[in-house]
């Protein structure tokens, strides 16, 4: 079962206020679409996929979305939730994250990753905001995230959230059946709970208004209060059949404000991403990713 339409227009009408019937007159059939490169000090410039409304003659400006995709995915794995913002009226940028990428995992499950990522946002928003060609579309009052997995965690450290690493560790040694603690121990990044006690991560960009989070990871990670300094309105989804992240639906009783919560029945952890291509589907993966 896939759901990427009602995260689209859920998050168009209900997060970013998309509902003035002069605003509605714009919605078009088509989308602009393009990638760049955004600068990022210190680290390798970031790959942005945009989306945006392909209609020359409109006045004024349109809410921004960033996307984040979740563990090993890429800037299409929302691509769906992409097109159909274009095509109701938002610029959308999704961002490739460093590291973290499905030709690139030398960061994943790792803590470098989660202080990377949420940098890795703002400096999009930086390229969009000042240096973009078509950065006169953007409305900067109007931004609004949207992550699945990683993505998610990503979208709550950039709403406020404050990420304890060491809870993270100190989960994983009580739980070694826990599928992102398979893969973290696989690398040796969480087999000594007493050994890595970090400072939580931090990195709130204030420009970003509202989040949409699906099937968020390393909810436990936030627990008990890190999520209390997270003000921002949020829309959850949670797949009733997520083997992955487990326990996703746990982020609303940490958050300080009851969010927007829809749960999807007989829906796994990827039921949020964009249908599976053929080629895909005749994978190894595919059983895992494509349900």
């Amino acid at each position: 079962m896939r759901v990427p339409h009602l995260i689209a227009a859920l998050l168009a009408i209900a997060s970013l206020g998309f509902t003035n019937p002069a605003e509605a007159n714009r919605a078009t059939p088509t989308a602009g679409f393009e990638t760049a490169f955004a600068p990022h000090k210190g680290d390798s410039a970031i790959p942005v996929t945009i989306w945006f409304p392909s209609i020359v003659p409109l006045k004024g400006r349109f809410p921004l979305v960033v996307l984040s995709h979740g563990t090993g995915g890429s800037a299409f794995d929302l691509a769906t939730q992409a097109l159909a913002l274009a095509k109701a009226g938002f610029v959308v940028a999704a961002v490739e994250h460093t590291g973290d990428n499905y030709h690139d995992r030398s960061r994943s499950f790792s803590l470098s990753n989660f202080l990377s990522r949420p940098r890795q946002i703002s400096a999009a928003l930086d390229f969009l905001l000042n240096d973009w060609h078509h950065k006169g579309l953007i409305d900067p009052a109007r931004i609004g995230m949207l992550g699945h997995s990683a993505g998610g965690t990503t979208a709550l450290i950039i709403g406020g959230g404050l990420l304890d690493w060491g809870q993270v560790i100190r989960y994983c040694a009580d739980n070694t059946q826990d599928w992102g603690c398979q893969n973290s121990r696989a690398q040796n990044l969480a087999d000594n709970p007493a050994a890595f006690d970090p400072a939580p991560v931090a990195a709130a960009d204030r420009r970003v208004k509202v989040l949409a989070i699906a099937a968020p990871a390393l909810t436990h990670g936030f627990a008990p209060t890190g999520l209390a300094t997270v003000k921002l309105p949020v829309q959850l989804w949670v797949a009733e059949t997520d083997v992955v992240v487990a326990d996703s639906g746990t982020t609303a009783w940490l958050l300080p404000n009851k969010p927007e919560q829809h749960d999807v029945a007989n829906a796994g952890h990827f039921a949020f991403l964009a249908p599976c291509p053929d080629l895909m589907r005749k994978s190894a993966v595919a059983a895992f990713i494509c349900d």
